[in-house]
């Protein structure tokens, strides 16, 4: 990941940020409700009344002032999963770089690219046999947009990101929350992440303790609590609750008015994990019988992806093993009662009855 501070009134020459000049401002702007004469008389008082008033506005918790500053960064590489982290946290401007307009390559696993480029294909070819008056561009405008769900939620991207002081360290305060409980595979990603971009901000001078109290101990927004609790409801306004992928969820955080959050048990759940190994072994997995023993294996193209999709199925007692065969990684297990195990777990019912048999 690469941060980088756009041009702005507190930025150095080193491309740095001044945090004390843009305190200074702050601590002006705390004293326009007491003062007789306004902001001009402000500027001109003492520096050490100016301090003060600073040291006392930090100390008790009156940061409404510190919103007075914004900063402009250009994040680069930011997994997608943190840009929509940032996105869910308001006030915010945001403007970032597309899968609608341009290709996702870049950042890709060899296993996303083929999926990527296998449905865009396959989408390109449905869209233009259903719309034909439709424009080439327009058609793989629409491809492109499809083809993204396929693309893991930790795919690298780049925004320009507007916020206040106050703000970015106030979601710094919830992100170390968030990373201290961080226990899932995917939540641990997400921390690690997480923490690069916190030392990102405070090698640009962007940080300052005093704003990350956090008194009010809250969380960040994406992830809900308690969402089961929440009665549905429809009105002018409405509250309801969906399954629904990671991507569909971004594509409805364009919608800035909307407040989604994702339930974290989701992805803890059993039967979303045997769901998604069900659907790998539909894409690439077999079982054999070479006479003596049977022989269950996935066929995969990515060493990542092969090494996360058997520590899944690990997580089930299993003992499944990664190999490498020519340009392709398999994982495969050959006891025969782990086989019937698997079956189980992926429902492939008719197999498992001829394995039994």
């Amino acid at each position: 990941m690469e941060i980088s501070i756009l041009p702005n009134t507190y930025r150095n020459s080193d491309g740095t940020f001044n945090m004390n000049s843009s305190l200074k401002l702050c601590g002006q702007i705390a004293g326009v409700c007491y003062s007789k004469h306004g902001f001009s008389s402000l500027e001109k008082e003492s520096e050490d009344k100016t301090l003060n008033r600073i040291e006392t506005t930090l100390n008790n918790g009156h940061h409404s002032v510190y919103d007075h500053v914004n900063v402009t960064l250009n994040i680069k590489n930011i997994p997608k999963i943190l840009a929509m982290v940032l996105n869910n946290e308001h006030q915010y401007t945001t403007s970032e770089k597309s899968l609608r307009y341009t290709e996702a390559i870049d950042g890709m696993s060899n296993k996303e690219i083929e999926l990527y480029n296998k449905w865009t294909n396959i989408l390109e070819e449905k869209i233009k046999k259903r719309y034909p008056t439709f424009e080439d561009k327009h058609i793989t405008k629409l491809a492109r947009e499809n083809a993204r769900y396929f693309i893991s939620v930790f795919y690298p991207t780049e925004m320009i990101y507007t916020t206040s002081i106050r703000q970015l360290n106030f979601i710094v305060s919830v992100m170390k929350k968030y990373i201290s409980q961080a226990q899932s595979e995917n939540s641990l990603k997400l921390a690690k992440s997480m923490e690069e971009f916190i030392s990102l901000l405070d090698k640009l001078g962007l940080l300052e303790e005093r704003l990350q109290g956090n008194i009010k101990n809250r969380s960040l927004s994406l992830f809900g609590t308690n969402l089961k609790e929440c009665n549905e409801y429809y009105s002018w306004v409405y509250s309801t609750k969906y399954i629904g992928s990671l991507a569909s969820f971004a594509q409805a955080q364009r919608h800035r008015t909307i407040d989604y959050k994702i339930d974290p048990e989701m992805v803890k759940k059993e039967e979303y994990k045997k769901a998604y190994i069900r659907g790998a072994f539909i894409g690439g997995g077999s079982v054999t019988n070479p006479e003596k023993t049977y022989h269950l294996e996935f066929v995969t193209h990515s060493e990542e992806y092969a090494q996360d999709l058997s520590k899944l199925i690990n997580s089930f007692g299993l003992n499944s093993k990664v190999i490498q065969r020519k340009n392709s990684f398999i994982i495969y297990i050959k006891e025969g009662e782990q086989i019937v195990d698997l079956l189980n777990i992926v429902g492939a019912h008719t197999s498992l009855l001829e394995l039994e048999n």
